[in-house]
């Protein structure tokens, strides 16, 4: 069983999002840690991530991915708040 903070590994994916260009902030909400991710390129392109039961959570409560599969958490964020160039 993991016994790493929340924090913690909120922490760690937002270093990753960060080198994926993408801008974080690691906040305190009643309900716990919440890393606010957002596209700078796009303001309104923008998620709230939290950590439950073993698994990244995306903010309407359903898995991202494995906490210990942040490259693949990093993969489908970045991808979420991607723009289209055309």
């Amino acid at each position: 069983m993991d016994t790493t903070p929340p924090e913690t590994h909120l922490a760690e994916l937002a270093y990753d999002l960060e080198q994926a260009r993408l801008r974080t902030e690691l906040t305190e909400t009643s309900h716990g840690p919440v890393l606010k991710v957002r596209n700078p390129n796009a303001g309104s392109l923008s998620e709230q991530i939290h950590v439950r039961d073993g698994e990244f959570m995306w903010s309407w409560n359903q898995p991202v991915a494995p906490l210990a599969d942040k490259a693949l958490a990093v993969q489908r964020i970045t991808r979420v708040l991607a723009t289209i160039e055309g």
